[in-house]
């Protein structure tokens, strides 16, 4: 049974990667004023968003995923005549409206598959599920890396959605900011309240927080000052984690806001590919979506494991 994938455009993994494990990319879109940017997780136009789009005028920016018609026709178009089963990692339920907007789509597709599949001249039944990843960013390339690599093993479909439930609620997803009064504004646009300790980050000169994400409850675990510091601690803590024996999967993802070079200049960055390479975990490296970017600002980094959280 053929068994297919699909993420939604804040899944940070690289663009072969995507391509080699044939995971599908559902796109969104990016308003700013009379602008519209399709975010696709294509690597130049990412980059070209970045340098000529993103900025304070990304303050007024509004994300939009696909509607729900767009959705069932995306599945009905490219995946039922292709796959007998679908999973769907989208983004955390608890900060896009989309795991609800596939949910909707799926009465339609399974509605409907049937004659799509006729013209593949398959008549085996379809099937999808749609996950709460309870994550974002770098934590969706984990869910959906280790769910690709279930697959290349042939394992059957009901062991892959076992296994993806264990290294979900494990997934811890974290991120060091660049500009915090940035964060800051955009969460207020949402209604959000980011806590005292990160308004505090946000007042302190040139402090940077550490916020992990981890079984739905999102937390600032530690600040240091200048963003280079944060980051090389995030990454130096993971390390640890990776060299502990503590992941529960065989990948760490990490993706920035940015030229994804500048993570080769990060002594911690360093120290965790020596770590993973030591333990025979894959790291993958990726630019940070555009959706991403338009909610934590350009020059943020995400990084993501499934294991123990390291701030307990």
């Amino acid at each position: 049974m053929r068994t297919g994938i699909v993420v939604d455009a804040s899944c940070d993994l690289p663009p072969r990667f995507l391509v080699e494990h044939n995971i599908q990319v559902l796109p969104s879109s990016i308003h700013i004023g009379t602008e519209r940017h399709s975010d696709a997780r294509e690597p130049k136009a990412t980059l070209d968003f970045y340098s000529g789009r993103i900025g304070r005028r990304s303050l007024q920016a509004r994300t939009e995923s696909y509607p729900v018609a767009r959705i069932r026709n995306f599945f009905l178009d490219r995946l039922v005549s292709d796959f007998d089963h679908v999973i769907c990692i989208p983004i955390w339920k608890e900060r896009s409206p989309l795991h609800g907007k596939i949910t909707e789509a799926s009465l339609g597709i399974l509605s409907n598959y049937r004659e799509y599949r006729a013209d593949a001249a398959s008549r085996a039944p379809f099937s999808m599920r749609v996950l709460d990843s309870g994550t974002l960013f770098a934590g969706l390339g984990v869910q959906a890396a280790e769910c690709a690599a279930k697959v290349r093993e042939g394992r059957n479909y009901l062991d892959v959605l076992a296994h993806l439930g264990e290294v979900s609620r494990h997934t811890v997803s974290c991120l060091v900011p660049e500009d915090v009064a940035y964060v800051r504004e955009r969460a207020r646009q949402r209604g959000e309240n980011v806590g005292s300790l990160l308004h505090v980050a946000g007042q302190a000169l040139g402090i940077k927080p550490v916020v992990a994400l981890h079984e739905g409850r999102m937390r600032m675990v530690a600040s240091r000052r200048g963003w280079e510091s944060a980051a090389n601690y995030l990454l130096r803590r993971v390390a640890q984690v990776v060299e502990e024996g503590w992941l529960c999967s065989r990948y760490v993802c990490a993706s920035y806001g940015g030229e994804p070079e500048r993570m080769e200049e990060l002594a911690g960055f360093r120290d965790l590919r020596a770590a993973c390479e030591a333990r025979g975990v894959k790291l993958l490296l990726s630019i940070m979506s555009a959706v991403a970017a338009v909610n934590v600002g350009a020059g943020a980094l995400s990084v993501a494991y499934s294991g123990e959280m390291a701030w307990e």
